[in-house]
């Protein structure tokens, strides 16, 4: 059973994939071959409801992708409404029985009774080349259809002729007398009328109009000259004809691929949307426009309005509210239904499903694309199967995008390159036909679809096809060549070997690993002719302006140093990536020169990484290159074989230099496409290359001193970095002697460290490193040399050691801290904070001498350990000179701080005055370095011990312990009761010694002083006691008195109140005190003048109280006795007689007081 064996109608048989609008041929066929798909059912719903209601909506957008079946479907919608009849059977009825949906084909029916006159057409076919105003050129075909529709001419001017002949009634009569005259119809005569037998048409119609022949002549010009045409004349002009018609009539214009021609043109777009306009405003929904294009209309505008932002698109999508977009699932419906449709029942039906089952299980394998390409959907059912057979299941959606894909890069023949000349049906078809006769289990190949479009591929596109056609004996090499052509601009496609060789499968069953190889193969041989190029794995078809770039590209010179140049950025800069590599074992970066067969990229450096190459010269013989770099502190790594790296880099260099040199400002658009491509693939070849020297680095040997290394990762970069650890460890096997991590903090940790096992001061404890740096020194120095810490840490950053500064900076740290070694800048012993800077700041770093330290002896150093631990009372902890001397210069810094905040103490302790001298004797050594200590101990242990003994000790003890907290209190009492002291003689005289004596820390003054406050305390209390409650009474009984004076109870209680404040402060003042002599002197004040004081008030208020009232006379005033003066001649009674005259002074004083209305106050 063959191919063609499979289908129910002829596979052969006449099928108009795309409906040419001025086809009047096999329409019958057509309309009985039409597939009502399910998409074009539910557009036709739409449509129809539309088009039989009476609203405003008169504009219809059909659009779909090449061969989606939108010309089709707009002459079917044109045939139906038509009513038009074939063979006395309206078309109409025909396709009414193509659908099932009993409420649409109701729809088709009432809409089949408008009486209706269809105008199809194809607007580029039958737009005029000669029309010069761009923005009339639709309405001009808009008219030329009308007229024709009409009967009449296409040329406007003669068409308005006849029009207005025919108003007249004139144009039949015109055409009799015309063909009479001239022998031909006017039909055929209007072509020539005018410019060549306009004599003959002068004659007729004088004739039939009248007037002379004259007059006649200039008639055709005076049209030609006067004839205009606005959007409004002409939708006028089809209201006019519209309002002829029966009741109800419509005009429809079905415009054919108006997408394609407007293309981008704003002004055509305009055009457009003003007829449509137009015609609603003046036809009333009895004139129609619908069209066809590739785009959606909402993209259409939405494109062109990004580009013309001046103009308002936003109308157009009103004008056309209806919109139909068929996808691709409609045009493979029809292609399996009208097509494909196989046989029921039978062979045919069961080989079929044998097929599938034999090969169901290997479909996935067959047909699914790779390498980054798109997906496509594979047959998972038997029906599906079945129903595509014999192709394969992607190439429906693949063939919709290549074709799209082709459009937009113009390749297509046309004045518009509509690629609906060729609807997907025509071109499976074609592919069916072709494989007609091959047997049952074949396939249509992808191949195959390119002879099905190879009529309307503009020439320029087919000449690399055609010569290698002419010039290829391999067949195989050219179906590639064409299905290359097909995917050429297809991003989502990538042309893989794996990928081409499924578009190469023409039968089931294939060996797909020779098939495979056999497609490799043939690419390479187009490869090597150049027509394709190859981008990493990937082929893509060249163009003839892409050959000639691409022999001008490998015409290029490009030398093996820019070769090597960009393998060596590709490796180190974009895989490696680092200028330097971190060694796992102790965190630090090694720098490391870049080889790349074994010659230098940039700059050298003590270790290196040689890179060699699959196209070294001695790849393939590792003695060889073990043997140039034994001995040499270098990996060697490796590559494996990859024979097409060499051509890929020289291919991309030339390619790169290519580009750079012919991207000029005077390029031609086509060449600079080209180009600008070609600079895009390189760098996808690039990226390829990238990937390629990665997979080649993480399989790579790596060999370090003759040795291949062992157990390293699969990725590429951290093989490189793991293999470098091995590579320090060769080159520098003295860095083991660092027995630790240092950090860059490390030195000043080690100079504040207090000391604990990290220095145990003998020379046979120091770490290997330190020994080392102190073998070198010496060694130096032995030379003649004064070695300074930039020339040691270079000295120790190279082989054998590696040693990082860090490490070489905590190391020196650490001698300079035992002792071992001086450090100098101008000749200046540093030390304290300023070593630090010396062993950290690079700029320092050439300006520090280290030398060798002075030997001390052990005895020296035993000694100021034992004097520290004596004068200090601790022991020292170092043990080398310089440490014992360091901890005890910062202990006596310690010290003096220490004594200095007792000697601020003066104010509590006024006896550490004395401390002044002591304290600068201490001061005077304070500072020095630390042998000094060492060296002339003698000169000043004494002396501090004597200090010690006689001021640090005794001050600090008593200051501190619970003596000085009672020598505090005892001088608080004594200045607190410096008042009442006095009344205590002996005791105040006992105290004042003790407060000034300079030494109350020695003996038992304080012991003495303690208990004599102690007694005062009681005593001072009980005296207290007594003389307050004294006074208290006597400042009573007087107030009292006072309360018992005439008038004081004629007085308010606020009165009364303010004239007993006076009482109640002195009793205040007496409660309130602890001095004695402030009792006395408060009691004595009150009862001399507080009391007058109150009395005199009394005598006011009592006086102001009789004045308010009107009493004439005045009352008595009171008054203290103590204020009556006493005339009394002598300063004492010494006898009886002065006794009585004293008596008889007091009684005549007080005499007076009574004559004067007065009242005296006992």
């Amino acid at each position: 059973m063959n191919i063609r064996d499979l289908f129910e109608k002829p596979i052969d048989r006449p099928i108009e994939g795309v409906i040419k609008a001025d086809d009047e041929e096999h329409l019958i066929n057509e309309i009985e071959e039409y597939i009502v798909t399910n998409e074009v059912s539910k557009h036709l719903d739409t449509f129809f409801e539309a088009y039989n209601s009476s609203g405003s909506a008169q504009g219809v957008w059909i659009s779909g992708f090449f061969g989606s079946g939108k010309s089709h479907l707009l002459k079917i919608l044109s045939l139906v409404l038509d009513s038009r009849e074939i063979n006395g059977k309206p078309v109409g009825d025909t396709f009414s029985q193509k659908i099932d949906d009993e409420m649409l084909r109701a729809e088709v029916d009432k809409a089949m009774k408008v009486p209706t006159k269809s105008i199809l057409f194809n607007i580029d076919q039958k737009s005029d080349a000669t029309t010069d105003v761009e923005k009339d050129q639709i309405l001009l075909v808009f008219l030329k259809v009308f007229n024709e529709m009409q009967g009449y001419f296409s040329k406007p001017y003669i068409a308005q002729f006849e029009r207005d002949l025919d108003n007249k009634g004139k144009y039949a009569p015109f055409k009799e007398a015309y063909e009479k005259q001239t022998g031909q119809s006017w039909e055929t005569g209007r072509e020539t009328a005018h410019l060549l037998d306009n004599e003959e048409f002068a004659k007729v119609y004088a004739q039939v109009v009248g007037g002379s022949e004259e007059e006649a002549l200039k008639v055709l010009d005076r049209y030609q000259e006067s004839f205009s045409l606005s959007i409004e004349d002409f939708a006028q002009m089809i209201k006019d004809y519209v309002d002829k018609q029966e009741p109800g009539f419509r005009l429809n214009f079905f415009v054919d691929e108006v997408g394609q021609y407007i293309a981008d043109n704003s002004k055509l777009m305009v055009n457009l949307q003003t007829i449509a306009e137009s015609f609603a405003t003046k036809c009333k929904g009895q004139a129609w426009i619908m069209v066809t294009s590739q785009e959606d209309l909402s993209k259409v505008v939405g494109d062109m309005a990004s580009v013309h932002k001046e103009t308002d698109f936003s109308k157009i999508q009103d004008r056309f509210p209806i919109r139909l977009n068929l996808t691709s699932s409609n045009v493979s419906e029809v292609i399996q239904k009208r097509l494909l449709q196989k046989k029921t029942g039978g062979a045919v039906e069961s080989d079929l499903s044998s097929l599938y089952v034999k090969e169901q299980p290997n479909l996935k394998t067959l047909f699914e694309f790779v390498d980054g390409s798109r997906t496509y959907r594979i047959s998972d059912t038997e029906e599906e199967f079945c129903r595509t057979y014999p192709f394969p299941q992607y190439q429906y959606d693949l063939f919709k995008s290549a074709i799209e894909a082709l459009s937009r890069h113009n390749a297509f023949t046309g004045k518009h390159a509509s690629v609906g000349e060729r609807s997907m049906l025509g071109v499976f078809q074609d592919v069916a036909k072709r494989i007609a006769d091959r047997p049952f289990g074949s396939l249509g190949s992808f191949d195959l679809m390119y002879e099905g479009i190879s009529k309307v591929i503009k020439s320029e596109h087919q000449q690399s096809i055609k010569l290698a056609e002419n010039n290829l004996t391999d067949k195989l090499a050219i179906r590639l060549l064409k299905a290359l052509f097909l995917v050429k601009y297809l991003k989502e496609f990538k042309g893989s070997p794996r990928n081409l060789s499924i578009l190469m499968i023409d039968q089931f069953g294939i060996d797909l690993s020779a098939h495979e190889t056999a497609v490799k193969e043939s690419l390479n041989l187009l490869e090597q002719n150049t027509y394709v190029q190859r981008t990493g794995e990937f082929y893509e078809f060249l163009t003839d302006d892409e050959k000639d770039v691409e022999n001008e590209i490998k015409a290029m010179e490009v030398d093996d140093a820019t070769r090597n140049e960009i393998a060596a950025n590709v490796l180190f800069n974009e895989i490696i990536r680092d200028t330097k590599i971190r060694f796992q074992e102790n965190n630090q970066d090694y720098l490391f020169s870049r080889l790349l067969d074994s010659t230098l990229i940039g700059r050298e450096h003590e270790l290196a990484v040689n890179l060699i190459s699959p196209f070294n010269e001695h790849h393939g013989d590792e003695t060889v290159l073990i043997n140039q770099a034994m001995g040499k502190p270098q990996m060697l790594v490796l590559l494996p074989t990859d024979k097409r790296l060499l051509g890929d880099l020289t291919l991309f260099a030339k390619t790169d230099k290519y580009v750079r040199q012919n991207n000029t400002s005077g390029l031609a658009d086509s060449r600079r496409v080209i180009l600008a491509e070609k600079g895009n693939q390189n760098q996808q070849r690039k990226t390829d290359l990238r990937q390629r020297m990665e997979h080649l680095l993480s399989e790579s040997k790596i060999i370090v001193n003759g040795s291949t290394v062992q157990g390293l990762p699969s990725d590429a970069r951290s093989r490189i970095i793991q293999g470098f650890d091995h590579l320090v460890r060769y080159a520098y096997p003295n860095l083991k002697m660092l027995r630790t991590v240092f950090a860059e903090d490390s030195v000043r940790r080690v100079l504040s460290d207090d000391g604990d096992d990290l220095f145990k001061h003998d020379e046979d404890t120091l770490s290997e490193a330190e020994g080392e740096i102190l073998t070198v020194v010496r060694r130096k120095q032995g030379n003649g040399e004064r070695p300074k810490v930039g020339t040691l840490l270079q000295d120790f950053s190279r082989r054998p050691y590696g040693w990082y500064q860090a490490a070489v900076m905590a190391n020196l740290a650490k001698l300079y801290k035992r002792g071992k070694i001086e450090l100098r800048s101008d000749s200046n012993l540093l030390e304290g904070s300023v070593v630090i800077d010396h062993l950290t700041n690079n700029r320092l770093f050439n300006n520090t001498i280290v030398s060798l330290q002075t030997e001390i002896a052990p005895a020296q150093i035993q000694q100021l350990k034992t004097f520290h631990r004596e004068f200090f009372d601790e022991s020292n902890s170092g043990n080398e000179a310089k440490d014992v001397g360091e901890r005890f210069s910062e202990k006596l810094r310690a010290d003096i701080e220490a004594l200095k905040v007792i000697r601020a103490k003066e104010d509590a302790y006024p006896f550490v005055r004395q401390l002044d001298e002591p304290i600068a004797r201490l001061e005077e050594w304070s500072g020095k370095p630390f042998a000094v200590y060492l060296n002339e101990l003698s000169s000043f242990k004494d002396d501090w011990l004597d200090d010690k003994e006689d001021y640090f000790d005794p001050i600090r003890k008593f200051v501190a312990g619970s003596e000085g907290k009672v020598y505090r209190e005892v001088r608080a009492f004594i200045t607190e009761n410096r008042e009442n002291l006095p009344a205590f003689p002996l005791e105040e005289a006992t105290l004042k010694a003790f407060a000034d004596n300079d030494s109350p820390f020695r003996g038992s003054l304080l012991a003495e002083a303690k208990s004599i406050v102690e007694k005062l305390k009681v005593d001072l209390a009980q005296q207290l006691t007594e003389i307050r409650k004294d006074a208290e009474a006597q400042i009573a009984k007087t107030s009292a008195n006072l309360e018992t004076l005439d008038g004081f109870s004629t007085l308010g209680e606020e009165e009364k109140k303010t004239l007993l404040q006076t009482s109640e402060s002195a009793l205040a003042r007496i409660r309130d005190t602890q001095v004695l002599a402030v009792v006395r002197d408060s009691l004595r004040n009150y009862l001399t003048d507080g009391y007058q004081a109150q009395v005199s008030s009394l005598n006011q208020l009592v006086a102001s109280k009789a004045e308010a009232s009107g009493v004439q006379e005045a009352p008595a005033k009171y008054v203290t006795k103590t204020s009556i003066s006493i005339n009394f001649p002598k300063p004492a009674i010494e006898s009886e007689a002065d006794l009585d005259a004293y008596l008889e002074s007091v009684r005549q004083a007080y005499g007076e007081v009574l004559k004067e209305n007065g009242k005296i106050t006992l």
